[in-house]
């Protein structure tokens, strides 16, 4: 469980700065 969290939380963390990278492009 607390793996499938980490998980999540690192895949949400690189969507967030992925979308953050696009729009300071």
């Amino acid at each position: 469980m607390k793996i499938e969290k980490n998980v999540s939380s690192i895949t949400l963390i690189g969507f967030l700065k992925s979308v953050v990278n696009c729009c300071a492009q």
